[in-house]
């Protein structure tokens, strides 16, 4: 009995600091940019959507060539000059 008394207690605390933190929000006042403003944001939110989705098309890109330049080197169709590997080993 005692435990049903501690679970009613706290759903009540709970819904009481809930409904008062939701009327508290309620107030605030959120100062907004102006619409000339927010359309230049907006423009340039756009250009960066644009460049991002230019550079993963980049990325796949050179990722397919990469692809093509092992499958070369590992079926021996193209062969890398040892001086070349010695100058990656010494970085």
């Amino acid at each position: 009995m005692n435990d049903r008394y501690a679970l009613y207690a706290l759903a009540f605390s709970m819904l009481f600091v809930s409904a008062f933190v939701l009327l508290s929000f309620s107030e605030v006042k959120m100062p907004l940019p102006s619409i000339d403003e927010q359309e230049k944001i907006a423009e340039t939110l756009s250009a960066a959507r644009r460049e991002i989705g230019l550079l993963k098309l980049l990325a796949d890109k050179y990722k397919t060539q990469k692809r093509g330049l092992m499958q070369k080197m590992l079926t021996g169709e193209w062969r890398i000059k040892p001086e070349i590997v010695n100058q990656y080993r010494e970085a």
